[in-house]
């Protein structure tokens, strides 16, 4: 999978996902810790480490060639 059809098939996913059912109260949450975040220095510093790790995660996880970076 190049690039694009991981951007793809992440924006479709991301599509789905707001279209389900409970998907309000799930954005109404990710809005509410980020704003949380910004104004708690501490949680901001924890959401940072937690995105990062996930970061970490999906790079893992890409088939992209570590020394290129090209997939």
């Amino acid at each position: 999978m190049d690039l694009l059809e991981a951007v793809e098939a992440f924006g479709r996913y991301y599509r789905r996902s707001c279209d389900a059912p409970a998907a309000t109260s799930a954005l109404s949450l990710q809005i509410t810790l980020l704003d949380m975040a910004l104004h708690d220095p501490e949680l901001g510093s924890q959401l940072a480490a937690s995105v990062q790790t996930q970061e970490s995660h999906l790079i893992a996880l890409s088939p992209a060639d570590r020394t290129t970076g090209e997939s």
